[in-house]
């Protein structure tokens, strides 16, 4: 993508594009691809993950990435013309806290917690990261 956006073949070429993950779209950010805008959504839960909003989860790496993003990209818009997340840099150091916080606690657990009852603790702490956000 970095090498096609700089080929003057393509001009002023409007593109969609579709990336897995905030990581990848920070590549192209460092690489000197001009973003505009970027539409954060459809990031599934999974194990280390906190729930955000119905179409969002994120972890440690998902959080500081876009946290990247928008310092070196703080004019980038979601697709509706919002900030890139309506998320500040302070909200998501809390959230990233949070996740942090989260693990540890699901690590101590483990240790004591039969595999239902983790789960459940699991659970209840879902609940509880996602009535905060």
């Amino acid at each position: 993508m970095i090498e096609v956006s700089r080929d003057p073949r393509f001009g002023a070429t409007k593109v969609f594009l579709l990336f897995e993950t905030p990581q990848d779209l920070l590549k192209c950010i460092e690489g000197g691809v001009d973003i505009k805008k970027a539409n954060i959504g459809s990031m599934a839960h999974s194990v280390g993950k906190v729930v955000v909003t119905d179409a969002i989860a994120m972890g440690d790496d998902d959080v500081k990435t876009i946290e990247a993003i928008k310092v070196l990209n703080p004019n980038a818009t979601g697709a509706n013309g919002t900030a890139l997340t309506d998320m500040t840099l302070d909200e998501l150091k809390t959230l990233l806290a949070t996740l942090q916080q989260e693990r540890a606690t699901l690590e101590a657990a483990a240790t004591t917690l039969s595999p239902s009852s983790a789960a459940s603790a699991l659970i209840s702490l879902m609940r509880e990261a996602r009535r905060a956000t």
